[in-house]
């Protein structure tokens, strides 16, 4: 569902509709402006990313390079960081070389010398993050755009436009919905309980098969019961 759609569906469950064929955003609605439902479901949206990674941390993981300067060991991460996965030393396309986290405080115990040589043989590394920085333990002595592969969990972004979507598994949209009601009805100083049970009955639904995913199941083949006559 498109963010008009999941609005729009919430508007009818609150009985507060608009037309669909209106410009968007339309805040002349009395109470719910579509900005404030907008809003809501940007809200919800990233609660339920949480979820979705607790049941999957790699769903929404994507990948960034650390343009590499000489001399320098602090980089920015991404905007949208999360969470790191996997960082790589992908001088050697062939081999990447996993780069290993390591604690603030174990910075100054670990040394490598893959950043120091600058060959491309076996390479190595480790690092660590301080705020919003991945810092590497070994200063790179090179100057690389595209030396250091960043694999982290994304965090998604707002949805503003009508005919967008959210990134969320398109199956489980129905989540974003009750989660517009609930708090749209919070915000009425109305009853949410119905609303708080649907958004928890979806929620746990996606939970669930998110996870099944990740699990391969045994198949079970049903057993010939014979007769043996004794």
């Amino acid at each position: 569902m498109n963010l008009l759609e999941c609005i729009d569906g919430a508007r009818n469950l609150i009985n507060e509709p608009l037309a669909s064929s209106r410009t968007f955003p339309d805040n002349t609605s009395s109470f719910f402006t579509d900005s404030i439902l907008m809003n809501y479901h940007n809200l919800i949206q990233q609660e339920v990313q949480q979820e979705v990674v607790q049941a999957d941390e790699d769903y929404f993981v994507t990948q960034a390079f650390l343009s590499v300067v000489a001399n320098t060991a602090e980089y920015t991460l991404p905007a949208t960081f999360i969470k790191a996965r996997r960082v790589e030393d992908v001088r050697n396309a062939a081999s990447p070389v996993e780069i290993f986290p390591v604690t603030i405080n174990q910075r100054g115990h670990v040394s490598y010398d893959g950043f120091r040589t600058g060959s491309q043989g076996a390479l190595g590394g480790a690092y660590y993050l301080r705020g919003n920085q991945i810092i590497l333990t070994d200063t790179p002595t090179f100057t690389n755009a595209s030396a250091i592969r960043l694999h982290f969990i994304t965090r998604l972004t707002d949805v503003t436009a009508a005919t967008t979507s959210s990134d969320l598994p398109a199956e489980h949209h129905r989540v974003l919905i009750w989660g517009i009601v609930k708090l749209a009805l919070f915000q009425q100083q109305s009853d949410t309980t119905l609303a708080d049970r649907e958004y928890e009955k979806h929620m746990a639904r996606m939970r669930q098969e998110i996870e099944s995913r990740q699990t391969q199941r045994v198949r079970r083949v049903a057993a010939a019961i014979t007769s043996r006559g004794d």
